[in-house]
């Protein structure tokens, strides 16, 4: 066994019991922070206004703060989330930041999707059902969707549609946000790889929380343009600087970049080639292994 990697405190009952395989010498166990949990849980209880949450957020605090302390290698993915982890005791603490898998789309697919999507230019948002990926959509947009022309979509994909298109539904503005979305739902990966590489541009409304944005890599990775709230670059500041990267401050300025964004001509090739090393898992996570090895290699001497 090389390493023993726990990505969210919810295992650690499981890491406790793999952690009596540290009597011997070639187990190295990881902790992969991908948010400071208890933060975000305890605004996700406060939106749905559930009471009596101190025991709860407690346990997960102390959960995340002893998967810190015992595990070999502590990762954060920004330089905020690590220095938490430096601060609760982490015994090796390595930055790590998220990344993406490489795709590369079917000419089939990317055929069908032309056929079923927008002729003229499209925003695209990719999410779960994560509370905050719609309550946080709201926020960060504001209630209308009016920056987007009639012709053209909001295009969202994932187990957020439902979700958003309740939100949108409640809106005031509801029949004019119904008319610029468009719900694709839960895709495959084939599909979601050339919808992915068809958008014109990707849109990440992210309001405030922790950790870095997974999605974020994969705008940045696409080659098109990117229109992210400040948030929402958490991890990935150095990218700001590029002219096709577009960050608000505000719902007005979200708006403002949507509808200038949608009169530009798509992005060459090059962009793409500009991001794609830096962004891949094999680059952000390539530190890992010589960390694992070094403290098997220390373990192994003692």
């Amino acid at each position: 066994i090389d390493a023993i990697h726990v990505e969210q405190p919810w295992l650690w009952p499981l890491a406790s019991k793999i952690s009596k395989l540290r009597q011997y010498k070639d187990v190295c166990l990881i902790y992969g922070s991908q948010n400071i949990e208890m933060p975000l849980k305890k605004e996700i209880l406060n939106n749905y206004n559930i009471n009596n949450v101190t025991d709860v957020l407690d346990a997960i605090d102390k959960l995340e703060k002893r998967a810190t302390r015992e595990a070999d290698i502590s990762i954060g993915v920004t330089k905020k989330d690590l220095d938490i982890l430096i601060k609760w005791g982490a015994k090796r603490p390595l930055l790590a930041r998220n990344g993406i898998e490489p795709w590369i789309p079917s000419i089939k697919k990317i055929d069908h999707w032309q056929k079923k999507l927008p002729s003229v230019p499209w925003v695209l948002y990719i999410a779960s059902a994560h509370p905050p990926n719609f309550v946080g959509f709201i926020k960060s947009i504001g209630e209308t969707l009016g920056c987007i022309p009639p012709t053209s979509k909001l295009v969202v994909v994932g187990s957020v549609c439902k979700h958003l298109y309740d939100e949108f539904k409640k809106s005031r503005f509801s029949s004019l946000n119904l008319s610029r979305i468009k719900m694709l739902g839960i895709l495959s990966d084939e599909d979601l790889d050339a919808v992915k590489s068809l958008a014109h541009a990707f849109l990440l409304p992210i309001p405030h929380g922790g950790g870095s944005n997974i999605k974020t890599a994969e705008a940045l990775y696409s080659g098109s343009y990117v229109i992210a709230s400040k948030p929402a670059m958490r991890g990935f500041e150095e990218f700001s600087k590029y002219p096709e990267v577009m960050v608000a401050r505000n719902p007005k300025e979200i708006g403002k970049y949507i509808r200038e964004t949608l009169m530009k001509p798509r992005l060459n090739s090059s962009v793409k080639n500009r991001h794609r090393q830096s962004l891949s898992w094999n680059k952000c996570l390539a530190s890992i292994p010589d960390e694992v090895d070094l403290v098997l290699r220390k373990r192994g001497n003692k």
